[in-house]
C-alpha cells in the first residue's frame, strides 16, 4: 500500500508539471500513458542476454558525443525530459548503487541508459534473478530530435563497454514484444533471446511470469 501510495503522490506532482508545462515529448513517459496505467497495466517482453566475455561490435553515433556516469547534482539536467516523479525516483537509484550513463551532445544530455549489477523488486520494479557476473541494463532513452542517429545504439554499446571493463560476464535486459526497433538495435549489439517475460499489476498487486522460469 505505501508504494502505491508514493506512487500515487508521483502522479499529482507530475500532474502539476502537465498542467502547468505541458506534457514531455516522450511516448513512452506520458503522463496520460501514466495516469491510464496507474490501476492496471500488462506487458508482455523478452528477456534478452548478452556475453560480455565475447567482443563488442564498433558502432559510433552519427554526431558527436561524450559520456559520463550521472551523479546525483548531474540529475537536475534532465528536467526538461522527464517528470517529477521520475527524477526523485532517477535519485534513488543512485543512492542504491545503480549506473546511468549520460550521452551529451554540445553540452546537453541527449541520451542516458542504466546499469547494475544487483536487483532490487522495491527499487528496480522488477522480479529477476541475476547470476553470480550479471549485469541488468535497462531505461535506454534518446531524446526524439535527436533518434535515428544511432545515439541510443551507442549509449547502449557504452554501458556494455562499462560492465566489460568492470568484470562483468554477461548483461541482460527486456524489452516490450512489440518494440521491433529497440529488438533490431539488441541484435546489432549481440543480444540474444533467452525468455519471455509476461507482467501485470492490478492496484498494489503485481505478478510476473517467466515462461522458461530460468530467471
Amino acid at each position: 500500500m505505501r508504494n502505491h501510495l508514493v506512487r500515487l503522490w508521483g502522479m499529482m506532482r507530475d500532474a502539476s508539471y502537465f498542467f502547468r508545462n505541458g506534457d514531455i515529448p516522450d511516448p513512452d513517459q506520458s503522463f496520460v500513458e501514466r495516469f491510464r496505467h496507474l490501476l492496471y497495466n500488462r506487458i508482455e517482453w523478452i528477456v534478452l542476454t548478452r556475453s560480455l566475455e565475447e567482443p563488442l561490435p564498433a558502432i559510433k553515433s552519427r554526431v558527436e558525443i561524450d559520456y559520463s556516469v550521472a551523479t546525483a547534482a548531474d540529475l537536475s539536467r534532465l528536467r526538461d525530459i522527464v517528470f517529477p516523479s521520475r527524477l526523485s525516483y532517477f535519485r534513488k537509484r543512485l543512492e542504491h548503487g545503480r549506473t546511468c550513463i549520460f550521452a551529451i551532445h554540445q553540452g546537453r544530455v541527449v541520451a542516458y541508459c542504466w546499469a547494475t549489477g544487483e536487483l532490487n523488486s522495491e527499487i528496480d520494479n522488477l522480479e529477476l534473478r541475476l547470476k553470480p557476473g550479471d549485469a541488468y541494463t535497462d531505461d535506454l532513452y534518446t531524446v526524439p530530435e535527436f533518434r535515428r542517429h544511432r545515439i541510443g545504439t551507442a549509449t547502449n554499446l557504452s554501458v556494455l563497454n562499462y560492465l566489460q571493463e568492470r568484470g562483468f560476464k554477461r548483461a541482460v535486459k527486456i524489452v516490450r514484444e512489440n518494440n521491433n526497433p529497440a529488438l533490431r538495435m539488441d541484435e546489432k549489439l549481440g543480444f540474444l533471446e533467452s525468455d519471455h517475460l509476461v507482467f501485470r499489476r492490478i492496484l498494489t498487486s503485481r505478478d510476473y511470469h517467466y515462461a522458461k522460469g530460468e530467471f
